[in-house]
């Protein structure tokens, strides 16, 4: 399945466009197009809150929360039994919506495990953040537009989606009389955005055509664990685009038995969840470091979780 959204209404063409060229024989779908009733009533019947305070804003923002996540798994559904390959065109931000999608699974794994519901969410959540999911962004050459792009990426990236590129268009032209000095600017926003987000392609509209983006999608985020000479194990993640944004950086458990279960990113308001592997739940976060587009989160040996590790001359737990 291949995600495709613009920063701008009008941008949907171009990157409808550029979606088809890359994915001969796709078919298109608008998300809305997945109405699928039944899951939004399941939905809303489990995220009942007994109590709570709702504000009517409260209440419209989760309501479309429910229907665009309940849209969102039933394109990924059908992609997945689809004899062709799916296009699915969203409006507004993909990372918004898949952010919602995984934490929704989070909440559901904690309150109905074993559901039929909180299967279906936490498969796709799954296939998310392993970049199974593809996605191709639109945006225009300025300078607002570009920032927006760059946080996106960046958002997406630490949710694990695959970027197939990222399309500039359309491209003021000489033909349609744009003076030099707007077509020079343009083409260095093009520049600085595939500066910003290394590794991921971006291309610009020619000749008033949108390119293809034949090459595999990139899985954007690069994770590493290393351990130093104190006996720390380093979490490292790199993901495009992420100097540009406002972090926090946190871990969570799901499972009183661990100290964390995942760690926490939030990018300019967009959470991503990051599962930790078995060595890192036995340990205890400490404080995050940032450096360019990487984020390192040095994880200590938790002793109640490593009898022994206090004694160890070697470092080594047992």
């Amino acid at each position: 399945m291949l995600l495709a959204s613009a920063i701008t209404p009008s941008g949907l063409t171009w990157v409808t466009e550029a979606a088809l060229a890359s994915l001969p024989g796709a078919r298109v779908f608008e998300l809305d197009e997945f109405d699928d009733r039944d899951t939004v009533r399941a939905l809303a019947s489990m995220l009942g809150v007994a109590g709570a305070a709702v504000t009517a804003v409260d209440g419209h923002g989760a309501l479309t929360s429910v229907q665009r996540t309940a849209a969102l798994v039933a394109a990924f559904e059908h992609s997945a039994v689809a004899s062709e390959p799916a296009v699915i065109l969203v409006r507004g931000s993909v990372p918004e919506m898949v952010a919602d999608l995984c934490s929704l699974a989070i909440v559901l794994q904690v309150g109905s495990p074993g559901h039929e519901l909180t299967d279906r969410l936490t498969s796709m959540a799954g296939v998310a953040s392993e970049g199974g999911i593809e996605w191709l962004l639109a945006t225009p050459p300025e300078s607002a537009a570009i920032t927006t792009a760059t946080a996106q990426v960046a958002q997406g990236s630490a949710l694990g989606l695959s970027i197939r590129g990222v399309l500039v268009a359309p491209m003021p032209r000489k033909t349609d009389g744009w003076p030099k000095h707007v077509r020079d600017a343009a083409r260095e926003q093009v520049t600085e955005l595939a500066d910003r987000l290394f590794g991921v392609p971006v291309s610009r509209s020619r000749a008033g055509a949108a390119p293809a983006f034949s090459a595999p999608a990139r899985h954007g985020i690069e994770t590493s664990v290393t351990r130093n000479s104190g006996g720390e194990y380093l979490l490292s993640l790199t993901i495009p685009g992420l100097q540009f944004c406002d972090l926090e950086v946190g871990v969570w458990t799901m499972d009183p038995s661990y100290a964390s279960t995942h760690l926490v990113l939030r990018l300019d308001g967009v959470t991503a969840w990051r599962s930790l592997d078995p060595t890192l739940r036995r340990c205890v976060g400490v404080e995050a470091v940032v450096a360019g587009d990487t984020v390192t989160v040095p994880f200590v040996p938790d002793a109640g979780q490593w009898p022994g590790v206090e004694n160890d001359d070697e470092g080594d737990a047992q």
